[in-house]
């Protein structure tokens, strides 16, 4: 039997490190080591490089902006002048800017701009399809001809991608935005309004066709495209790089397992985390299955985070500080501090000591007592996408922030502009069925799919100065830019209709199953409840200092200025105790409450804890959350690199957010979801039983008095979209084949 030179105990559970893993160890551990020096050397030269690509680029978008906006004024001259530019910003500009990169952070001696053109796509089809079909139909055939030529030769500037040596071959294939986005690329935020200016001046002017207006904007977003790809592709081509490096380190496993042990070891522990993270399992039960683990794969760092939450849930300090220095002794220091600094956890100097104090001698749960103080020393170990988010948007919606709490409170602008509701009648033969999206468009109005039994588009397309929008059951709620509230589906004569369209002074509203919040400039809030469905939920005469408001199914939640949370209403779930909630940024309330802390953590409320319990997703860089509906409930984070995690059920793959990225709003459904990109698209997860997901030509952000100032009555509008062949109830495009609109189905 193998001499045991050390021991990792905690929780009942033992590691015994015989002499022959300790050989092994003082190899792998400086190993590890090494590897964590090459990913902090990645994540220097991923921020350098990111950072030279912003400044050198944003000079060349002016450039070509500026001459979009000054010299094209007619069709011709976009397809003349404007697909050319293109086209030369593509195959020189661009593709220059890539070379200089490449050349400065990869060991790549014989990058080419033509090397670097030929792995740049420009999808014409996806910009220009529209302006072509728009064309195609002017009288000036001879016009529309010259047009079509220099489409055709815009179309045939797509590169053959071949392979230089940088193992990306096939990238133009994969969207741009999501290769930006993993390599924490962005392009400076703040050009956006200078096109934006320009596009404003050309609809002012009588002399310019709209086609021209609208191939401006999709010249812009063609450039921001290409420009993405350029950036990941230096990324792309300094990862491959790095990770030949980490290839060359040879870490070799302590066991040899089988392909088929390996599967079943990840769907045990990918059942065993989940269940404890959702309160299946017992903290016994979880570590006893990581310590097997552990047995298979001892440089598994994950193993050792889930311990340390364990500990941090149990509040056992004993564990804590053992977990730290059996890390320490595998040569996962480095890793592991920068996971504390990055859950908000106080990280201990590493040392190779004995663990000394009291073991424990159960497991209790309690609050944690850790500092979330984080060491400076690994703060360069994370990447930049965590603290930043720089999106390019021609109406400016998105900013640089320095912090995840900075980036909380310029997210408020975005919380009110999409919504979701969901309720389910419970009778078979009841029709109300309210799956509904509702979207905030810029101008002041709103654009509305799902279900319409009870309430027809119709009835909100005269809505003008909307600043927020939410939905009572089924009905329509909107908050107007001077404090008033409008309602859709309501009878006149309704006691819920007269008191809400009687309220003044408001700045945020809420909707419940069956009652109404709202937040008044002075912190106080009004509420008022269908008497049927009384649950004490509109018992806030009392609150006082509030700043956000959000009511659940039949509770109603209220955010103070000074980060604490008070509730009322029903309480079977625990939904109101929050009376231990402090340091909170913002909430969300359906069927449970959900907080997010100003250091970006989610916390969900619990009947047997006052102080919430962590929503179970990692990292602490939230900024945004919202809770759904629905009889699988589950909940969105929105991250600061613009990327969403989910939790909850998923059973319709109203979870499966992974992919989204560039987001800047989110809201949960009854078994679907919703985010707004930074260019005012909405994306959709989930399912589509109602067309409560069909929002494919919804163009969605926060409420801007310049443009509501030009919107047009409802009849004008009514008319534009008509001549323009959209539907005249929403003005989204219409099916050929089914004669019907593909967003609200009219």
């Amino acid at each position: 039997m193998s001499e045991i030179i050390r021991v990792f105990e905690i929780f009942g559970n033992r590691f015994e490190v015989t002499k022959e893993f300790g050989i092994y160890n003082e190899v792998r551990s400086e190993q590890e080591r090494k590897v964590c020096s090459i990913n902090v050397r990645r994540a220097n030269a991923v921020d350098q490089c990111n950072a030279d690509f912003k400044r050198i680029v944003t000079p060349a978008l002016k450039e070509f902006m500026t001459l979009i906006n000054n010299r094209i004024n007619t069709p011709l001259e976009v397809a003349s002048l404007g697909f050319t530019e293109l086209k030369h910003c593509q195959n020189e500009v661009l593709a220059r800017i890539g070379k200089r990169l490449i050349f400065k952070y990869t060991k790549n001696e014989l990058i080419s701009v033509a090397e670097v053109a030929r792995h740049i796509e420009l999808d014409a089809a996806k910009y220009f399809s529209g302006f072509m079909n728009e064309m195609q139909q002017i009288d000036d055939r001879k016009q529309s001809y010259l047009v079509s030529q220099e489409y055709k030769s815009l179309m045939r500037s797509a590169p053959t991608i071949g392979g230089i040596g940088l193992g990306v071959s096939g990238m133009a294939g994969v969207a741009a935005g999501t290769l930006a986005a993993n390599a924490g690329l962005g392009i400076l935020h703040g050009i956006g309004d200078m096109i934006g200016q320009g596009i404003s001046n050309a609809i002012a002017s009588k002399d310019t066709a709209k086609s021209v207006v609208n191939a401006k904007q999709m010249l812009y977003n063609a450039f921001i495209d290409i420009a993405n790809q350029v950036g990941a592709l230096c990324i792309i081509t300094l990862d491959k790089e790095i990770d030949a490096e980490l290839n060359a380190i040879g870490r070799k496993p302590f066991k040899e397992l089988s392909e088929e042990h390996v599967h079943k070891m990840k769907a045990k522990w990918e059942n065993y985390d989940k269940a404890y993270k959702q309160g299946d399992i017992t903290p016994e039960k979880y570590v006893t299955h990581i310590f097997t683990m552990i047995e298979d794969t001892p440089h598994n760092t994950t193993l050792y985070h889930s311990l340390y939450k364990v500990a941090i849930d149990v509040n056992d300090d004993y564990a804590k500080k053992a977990i730290i220095e059996f890390a320490n002794y595998l040569g996962l220091e480095g890793p592991m501090e920068s996971w504390m600094i990055q859950e908000g956890y106080a990280s201990a100097t590493p040392k190779f000591v004995d663990a000394v104090g009291d073991k424990p001698t159960s497991m209790k749960a309690g609050s944690s007592d850790v500092s979330p103080a984080a060491s400076p020393k690994y703060d360069d170990f994370i990447p930049k996408t965590v603290k930043h988010l720089n999106i390019v948007d021609e109406r400016d919606l998105s900013f640089t922030a320095e912090s995840t709490n900075t980036m909380q409170e310029a997210f408020q602008q975005h919380a009110e502009i999409i919504h979701c509701m969901g309720i389910r009648s419970f009778a078979q033969k009841d029709p109300r069925q309210a799956l509904r999206t509702i979207g905030l468009r810029p101008n002041g109005t709103i654009a509305v799919t799902g279900d319409k039994t009870t309430c027809s588009y119709t009835d909100t397309i005269g809505w003008r100065n909307i600043t927020a929008v939410c939905s009572i059951s089924i009905w329509i709620v909107g908050l107007r830019a001077d404090g008033t509230i409008v309602v859709s589906g309501m009878k006149e004569d309704n006691k819920v209709y007269k008191t809400i369209t009687n309220w003044r002074d408001i700045t945020a509203i809420s909707c419940g199953l069956y009652h109404v919040l709202g937040l008044k400039k002075n912190g106080t809030v009004v509420a008022v409840v269908f008497e049927t469905a009384n649950k004490n939920q509109c018992d806030v005469e009392n609150w006082r200092d509030i700043v956000a408001i959000s009511a659940g199914f039949y509770h109603s939640v209220g955010l103070k200025s000074d980060g604490t949370v008070v509730a009322v209403g029903k309480n079977d779930s625990g939904q109101c105790n929050v009376s231990g909630w402090r340091n909170i940024a913002a909430i969300s309330a359906r069927g449970l409450t959900m907080g997010l802390t100003k250091d970006g953590r989610a916390i969900i409320s619990r009947a047997d804890n006052p102080n919430g319990i962590p929503s179970g997703n990692p990292g602490n860089n939230i900024i945004a959350i919202s809770v759904g509906s629905g009889f699988e409930s589950h909940a969105l984070e929105l991250r600061s690199d613009g990327t969403v995690t989910a939790l909850g059920g998923n059973s319709a793959g109203q979870c499966n957010v992974s992919k989204w990225n560039n987001i800047i709003a989110i809201a949960a459904g009854d078994g679907y979801s919703v985010g707004v990109k930074s260019d005012g698209t909405v994306i959709t997860a989930g399912k589509n039983e109602y067309r409560e997901t069909d929002v494919v030509d919804w163009n969605i952000g926060p409420y801007s008095p310049e443009l509501a100032a030009k919107t047009p009555s409802a009849d004008e509008q009514r008319a534009e979209w008509k001549a323009a062949g959209l539907c005249p109830v929403c003005g989204g495009t219409r099916s050929r084949f089914l004669k019907t609109c593909n967003s609200c189905g009219a």
